[in-house]
């Protein structure tokens, strides 16, 4: 599969590229054959994947980073560090276990044996909240927001990153395919999050183009998120900084379209003066090639012609668009 297809931001391809890739090397010592993965390296793989997902739903990068590092580390056949789980305590840890399982019932029972359960304070390493740990589950989303909120989480809570529920929504791990459901999440929520940013700059939609998370981009821009707001210049480069959006969707079709629908601007430019035109078509040509040398290998597959021809499809919406624009001299 060509690796460019992935966001910028979706880091934990390394966890996926370690895990399962037998010969890739550090330069120095290779990795560990899927086929001598011991029981005990299997278990500190899902205790890293587990972190990994509770980090990134609070935007803790540092933490994220760090276990990329460990499971590195593991899947060389080292003697990486002792991994622990972030353990909460009662009765918090079973209700985290239930809101992430996406037990809406049972959540709505042991919220009911629990009334004065405080939904808004912090918890563990973390600092995550039920509404946050709800994100991790897409298929019960509506229902697990709606039952917290009618128990009393405040959906304007933070993490010590300065990420939303939005945020959280939007991280890695997370997806959201189903685009009625992203809707009616959306619904639950005020409208005033739409445009919050956490502690680096960046609002929801920054976070779902990097992640390619289409449907929540879809519904940020339909509750009037900016289609022009390039993320800040100081956030990092997994984050396209100073990129317009349509520059960040890149070969996405679905993302590409909702933006220019938004009134995204076709004609702007990233920090360095580069067009998003010239840019795209860069990224169009750059996939095409890969896409040339993995035939000449046997080894493309459907996906990733399907990738080159959205990528190009993604590149003539954004050429119109520009044409568009300059025929009407605006």
């Amino acid at each position: 599969m060509m690796f460019s297809r992935a966001a910028p931001a979706l880091l934990f391809t390394a966890f996926c590229l370690s895990l399962t890739g037998a010969y890739l090397t550090d330069g120095r010592q290779p990795l560990a054959h899927p086929a001598a993965v011991s029981d005990a390296q299997i278990l500190a793989f899902d205790t890293i994947y587990g972190e990994m997902r509770l980090a990134l739903q609070v935007g803790d990068m540092a933490r994220f980073e760090e276990l990329i590092a460990l499971q590195m580390h593991e899947a060389q056949g080292n003697n990486a560090p002792e991994i622990s789980r972030d353990v909460l305590p009662a009765p918090y840890a079973e209700l985290r276990d239930l809101v992430m399982e996406g037990s809406v019932t049972s959540a709505q029972a042991f919220l009911a044996r629990h009334p004065d359960l405080d939904l808004n304070s912090p918890q563990g390493r973390y600092g995550g909240v039920p509404l946050i740990w709800a994100t991790g589950h897409t298929d019960f989303l509506p229902a697990m927001t709606r039952l917290l909120l009618d128990h009393g989480a405040d959906p304007m809570v933070r993490t010590a990153h300065g990420y939303t529920v939005l945020h959280a929504a939007a991280s890695p791990f997370n997806y959201h395919p189903v685009a009625k459901d992203m809707e009616a999440f959306l619904a639950l929520l005020p409208a005033s999050l739409i445009a919050e940013t956490e502690k680096s700059g960046l609002t929801a939609l920054h976070l779902a183009l990097s992640n390619y998370q289409s449907s929540l981009v879809n519904g940020l821009l339909a509750r009037g998120a900016d289609p022009n707001a390039p993320p800040p210049a100081h956030v990092p480069p997994e984050y396209s900084p100073g990129q317009p959006p349509l520059m960040i969707a890149a070969g996405n079709v679905e993302m590409v379209q909702a933006l220019l629908e938004s009134g995204a601007d076709p004609l702007a430019t990233d920090l360095k003066g580069r067009s998003i035109i010239d840019a795209v078509s860069e990224g169009a040509a750059a996939a095409e090639e890969e896409l040339q040398q993995r035939q000449s290998a046997s080894a493309a597959e459907e996906s990733d012609r399907q990738y080159v021809a959205d990528y190009a499809r993604a590149r003539d919406m954004i050429r119109a668009a520009v044409d568009g624009r300059l025929a009407r001299g605006n």
